[in-house]
């Protein structure tokens, strides 16, 4: 399989990616927010599951912290206005007009 044709059958979920701010590099913290939130349910502190992550995902505690930021943002999913062909969406709580031509 091509990059071309792997781009082309997701294109829709890459366009929407970008439109929401979530660069594709993002999935490497999937596991890394799973753990935290297990870690932050069973009652463990901030400081002691940043360090252990930190140290089982070979990142630095900053990393951590961004990316447990990151993964806990609200975003809001597009919605498109038939009747001018312009996609419409808030990121961040700023409504911004994307032009679909």
């Amino acid at each position: 399989m091509t990059v071309y044709e792997i781009i082309t059958l997701n294109k829709e979920y890459l366009e929407l990616l970008d439109t929401l701010g979530i660069r594709t590099e993002h999935h490497k913290f999937v596991d890394l927010y799973r753990d935290y939130l297990q870690m932050e349910q069973n009652g463990d502190k901030k400081a002691y599951i940043t360090s252990v992550l930190a140290d089982r995902y070979g990142v630095g505690e900053r990393t951590v912290y961004r990316a447990v930021r990151l993964m806990g943002r609200t975003v809001s999913l597009p919605s498109v206005d038939i009747r001018k062909d312009r996609k419409k969406t808030a990121v961040n709580g700023k409504s911004r007009n994307l032009d679909m031509s």
